[in-house]
């Protein structure tokens, strides 16, 4: 299989950061390990003990960054240590599978006019209100489907008005993903335009293909950057969405000049039609109103003698390798 790099960012959590290293330790598919690691100094040093306690991972430790640093620069200067043709992005929290970043790996390389590649995804938690410790609560989130429209434009479009996942978590190829951050870092300042950016211009350079496999395990904290971060109806009721969006718009319409003949008329009108969307399906007063996510993780995980009960049984044996280490590794 052809060589990957993972980037885990990691911010004062070394707890996570030893848990997501000891499961990557035993991965099966061939990685590099980059982490970008911005905590406190005494963290950082707790950090690269962990780091060096496990000799059996491919790893580049990076921890020049200072406390304050955002997100997307953490991203955006790890990504350019990678010389592996392929990377994926993966919070020290979440836990990626193998089988899924093979079938991506795989596909980007027999389908060169595909950028990125991901599948199915899981929030999880262990316990929740009223239950104990040792239950493994799960429930499906996102909704990627593939899109592979030839036209960026509609590629774009059509990912901005049915937004349903990031595609920064999906397996890149390199040269995208230092693209699209380093776009991020010149055109956004904030975390909720800061993760659209990135997932736009990934559709602008290629296509995109969605395997119903499980891919990604997410746990759900409570200081997660979507419980903690403004969104876009902070920004209008403080002014500065305008400026913002005028921003993020003309980053894409650049983009799209370079790959289309679509003239900066009608990309204006294209865009603003699919973050209308984009704003009516997340911030409509129905959508404000309904439970937060994490009340929606009403699956407790039980023994499944047929794993067809679930919607990702391909790799099945993957989701009770990562339900069991979860159990076997609490945090706190």
């Amino acid at each position: 299989m052809t060589r990957f790099s993972i980037i885990i960012p990691t911010h004062n959590r070394p707890d996570y950061l030893k848990r997501s290293l000891r499961y990557y330790s035993s991965f099966e598919a061939d990685c590099t390990i980059v982490i970008a690691d911005s905590s406190d100094d005494y963290i950082k040093k707790s950090n690269k003990k962990s780091v060096s306690s496990f000799p059996d991972i491919n790893y580049i430790y990076l921890d020049h960054y200072a406390q304050n640093i955002n997100l997307s620069h953490k991203i955006a200067d790890a990504a350019e240590t990678v010389i592996d043709e392929y990377c994926v992005l993966c919070a020290d929290d979440d836990f990626l599978t193998s089988a899924g970043i093979t079938y991506a790996v795989e596909y980007l390389t027999e389908n060169p006019d595909y950028a990125i590649a991901h599948g199915q995804y899981i929030y999880f938690s262990t316990g929740g209100q009223n239950q104990k410790k040792s239950n493994f609560v799960w429930g499906s989130t996102y909704d990627p489907h593939s899109i592979d429209y030839e036209d960026p434009v509609t590629r774009l479009t059509e990912h901005l008005s049915h937004y349903s996942a990031p595609t920064m978590y999906a397996v890149h190829k390199t040269v995208i993903l230092r693209t699209a951050f380093k776009e991020t870092l010149k055109y956004t300042e904030d975390d909720r335009f800061g993760e659209l950016l990135p997932s736009m211009l990934s559709l602008v350079y290629g296509k995109m293909k969605s395997f119903d496999v499980l891919y990604c395990a997410r746990e759900r904290i409570s200081d997660s950057a979507s419980d903690t971060s403004k969104n876009m109806l902070d920004f209008i009721k403080e002014g500065s969405y305008e400026k913002k969006y005028d921003r993020f718009r003309r980053c894409l319409i650049e983009h799209l000049a370079e790959v289309s003949s679509l003239n900066f008329g009608r990309a204006k009108l294209e865009i603003d039609g699919a973050i209308s969307k984009y704003l009516s399906r997340f911030y409509t007063d129905e959508n404000r109103k309904k439970k937060p996510i994490k009340q929606k993780l009403s699956h407790i995980y039980r023994y499944l003698k047929n794993p067809m009960n679930v919607p990702f049984s391909k790799n099945f044996s993957e989701f009770e390798s990562i339900r069991r280490y979860v159990l076997q590794h609490p945090i706190g």
